[in-house]
């Protein structure tokens, strides 16, 4: 995401307003605002307006633009895929995804323990059974990052909490299968970019898919009562705490580069993932329905 779309889309949350409101405030349109805050177009006419409102000098709006013009360009080279691009590059091999998958966490994981992560063989069930829940991102048709979650039975997600389960020790029949609405508990073991393609393009697409799956499955009335994560990397810790505003529940006892994070179901509209209305609206309603 870009400063711009960051900026504007926090000001909007903290005066507790919508896209319409402030789309009036400036004299444009909702669905002008809406492609500002996709990074699909540059405000020419508006740069005023947003100086006043946002309250931003000269110089401030000059380091936005140079940082709309680096998303802008670095945004062409990228896109996302799912299964479509494992039958297609891969005749439907999910073990040879895997592997190169696998590459790309390798080099953005460093120092941790591949018995702590797991054989690569090991995973190739979970992406071939939950297929809506993870995504991977390309340039030139390459693999270089990545997210996904599981949706796990809840006594393997404690365990998970404890530290007393880790990767290597997961197994396909520990997956609880999203096939009816109702509350699920989810484990996000991974969030990868290859670190010479960690940039405001990849990690914008990262954000975005994971709440675009956030959102269908709410729309879908499956919602998740908590979400654990395992973060190893960087550019994980920092997802997990700022991108999605997880809690930080401890190091984990079985690997000290790792952190162990959550997030309960009932907490979402205040957190991160609250800036996207729709999501916050689902699980306001949603859990507002219980005791």
């Amino acid at each position: 995401m870009s400063l711009l779309a960051e900026m504007i889309e926090d000001f909007i949350r903290s005066k507790g307003a919508t896209k319409k409101w402030f789309a009036e405030e400036i004299g444009t349109t909702q669905n002008t605002v809406t492609r500002w805050l996709k990074d699909e177009s540059w405000p020419n006419l508006y740069i005023n307006q947003i100086k006043e409102i946002l309250d931003l000098s000269d110089a401030q709006m000059l380091e936005i633009a140079n940082n709309w013009r680096e998303s802008s360009s670095q945004k062409k080279s990228y896109r996302l895929a799912g299964t479509d691009y494992i039958s297609r590059r891969y005749n439907g091999a999910y073990e040879s995804f895997v592997k190169d998958l696998f590459l790309v966490e390798k080099d953005a994981i460093k120092g941790v323990d591949e018995d702590f992560m797991g054989e690569e063989v090991r995973w190739a069930p979970f992406f071939r059974a939950v297929p809506d829940f993870w995504r991977v991102i390309l340039r030139r048709d390459k693999i270089v990052g990545g997210w996904q979650f599981v949706p796990l039975q809840a006594k393997y997600i404690e365990e998970i909490k404890s530290g007393n389960l880790v990767d290597s020790e997961l197994h396909i029949k520990m997956i609880n299968p999203t096939n009816t609405p109702g509350h699920y508990s989810i484990y996000f073991p991974a969030v990868v970019i290859n670190p010479n393609e960690n940039n405001v393009a990849t990690r914008r697409l990262i954000r975005d898919s994971i709440f675009q799956t956030i959102r269908e499955n709410a729309n879908d009335g499956i919602y998740f009562s908590e979400v654990v994560a395992i973060a190893s990397s960087e550019e994980g810790k920092l997802l997990c705490n700022i991108s999605v505003g997880m809690e930080c529940l401890r190091v984990h006892p079985r690997e000290r580069n790792s952190e162990i994070y959550l997030l309960r179901g009932v907490d979402v509209p205040s957190s991160a993932l609250g800036k996207d209305l729709t999501i916050r609206q689902a699980y306001l309603n949603e859990f507002r329905k219980l005791p």
